[in-house]
Parts: structure tokens; C-alpha cells; sequence
């Protein structure tokens, strides 16, 4: 049971999201898209996955990888008054990256040329170019990793960050 599909659009109006930097560039999603999150996982047959903390759900813009070169600039400049569009849910599937021993549970989001302008106009602000333009917007519900400091809980540090287009296929 590799990928799992689901057709229904989620959305969110975009209000309650938070624009954070945590060594990667985040949006912390508002109550309603992490009740809908919670609600795909309860659906899904996981299997062997550990669910995140609901506190921990969160879309990454830029990853720690590519945030490196330009940390300072997010730590102390991140604009928080640009608009982030409403966040609609899409398709679901479990990842697997068999050369790393993970499994990820995630949610696609279908507007993802929104997210993307989203993303760019932060960028433009600082003056910089967006260090990852092709990166596929995503939310990872659950995945393999448990946390040692609370069974039974995923380690958001065990999800698989590089989640394409293709996993959904």
C-alpha cells in the first residue's frame, strides 16, 4: 500500500498561519488545516508510522539545507506582513526512502503555484533569490522515526524532507 489518494480539497483562509524560521523556513498551519491533517491520518492505514505532534504540523518553505547561506538575514529580517495564501490539502500518499530506512505519511498541497508566489514575494522582500524555486509544497502527517522522548510520537527530525511531485504517483 505505497500510495494512498485522497480527493478531497481542504482549504484554509489562510488567517492563524504563522510565518517562522527554525533553522528551516516554516509555515505553522492554522487549527482547522491541522484538523483536517489529523483527519486524512485517521483515515489512512499507516501501519507501522508515528503520528507528529499536532504542535509540530507545519508546511516547510525553504529547507534547513538551503537556509544555511542565509540564516542571519531570516533570523532578523523575515517579513510577517505578507498575506500567505489559503492552504488547500490535496492528494495523500506514504513516501519511502528504502536507502535511508524512512516513511512519510504526507499531504500535498494543491495550491502550490500560490504557495510558491507566496514564498517568492518573502524572498524578493530580502533581496534574494529563492534558494529552492522548484521545491514541492507538502505537509508530512506522520512518519517511522519515534521519538525517544515520547513513544507512541513521530520525530519531525525522521521525516523524509525531499518529497516530489513523483511520490504521489
Amino acid at each position: 500500500m505505497k500510495h494512498l489518494k485522497s480527493f478531497k480539497i481542504f482549504e484554509s483562509s489562510g488567517m492563524g498561519t504563522d510565518l517562522i524560521f527554525e533553522a528551516a523556513l516554516l509555515l505553522k498551519v492554522d487549527n482547522s488545516i491541522k484538523e483536517q491533517a489529523l483527519k486524512l491520518l485517521e483515515e489512512a492505514k499507516i501501519g507501522d508510522l508515528f503520528p507528529l505532534p499536532e504542535d509540530k504540523l507545519h508546511i516547510t518553505l525553504t529547507s534547513i539545507k538551503s537556509c544555511k547561506d542565509i540564516k542571519g538575514v531570516l533570523k532578523s529580517d523575515l517579513p510577517k506582513d505578507i498575506q500567505p495564501p489559503r492552504i488547500e490539502l490535496g492528494e495523500v500518499t506514504i513516501a519511502e526512502r528504502p536507502e535511508a530506512s524512512k516513511k512519510s505519511f504526507v499531504v500535498a498541497i494543491s495550491n502550490q503555484e500560490e504557495l510558491k508566489k507566496y514564498v517568492d514575494d518573502i524572498y524578493s522582500r530580502l533581496g534574494i533569490s529563492n534558494p529552492e524555486p522548484e521545491r514541492f509544497f507538502h505537509m508530512t502527517i506522520a512518519n517511522n522515526v519515534e521519538n525517544k522522548k515520547m513513544p507512541g510520537v513521530a520525530d519531525p527530525f525522521g521525516s523524509i524532507g525531499d518529497i516530489t511531485k513523483n511520490d504521489f504517483k
